[in-house]
């Protein structure tokens, strides 16, 4: 199991720097040429629209106690606000 565990090593290693050796994705630029469509100015500013409050939080118990087994699993957990 030693040598194995040698063999495994050394692959892992290996992998390790071949991928940090690696070249680096090359950059994006951006479009040189000037967009075509014309757009109109605009004649009345934006009217601001009336927004909704945001939502109150979920709050997610994940404990019901001592007697409860430990689980994160959403479809097991109890909601409340």
């Amino acid at each position: 199991m030693s040598k194995r565990y040698l063999a495994f090593s050394v692959v892992t290693m290996f992998v390790l720097i071949i991928s940090a050796c690696a070249p680096s994705a090359p950059a994006t630029s951006a479009p040189t040429e000037p967009s075509t469509v014309a757009t109109e100015p605009a004649t009345q500013p934006p009217v601001p629209t009336d927004t909704a409050p945001p939502p109150e939080p979920t709050i997610l118990r994940l404990s019901g106690g001592a007697s409860d087994f430990c689980t994160i699993a959403p479809s097991l957990a109890t909601q409340s606000a």
